[in-house]
């Protein structure tokens, strides 16, 4: 019985460590539905940072 605690507790823990890290994205809603748009810090982290900041202000609503 002991045993069988420890094992489920390892198999918990290790389910929940292997997760993927939740990455940000944008939804772009539209009358034909939404779009989801990944970013690529990595490759432009520029666009990334300019694309966010004009998101946030509202610059592309009712485009």
């Amino acid at each position: 019985m002991k045993n069988s605690i420890i094992i489920l507790t390892i198999i918990g823990v290790l389910t929940v460590s292997c997760e993927k890290p939740q990455k940000d994205v944008a939804i772009i809603s539209t009358q034909f539905g939404d779009m989801v748009v990944d970013f690529f810090d990595e490759t432009a982290p520029k666009h990334v940072e300019s694309f966010k900041t004009h998101a946030e202000s509202g610059y592309y609503n009712g485009t």
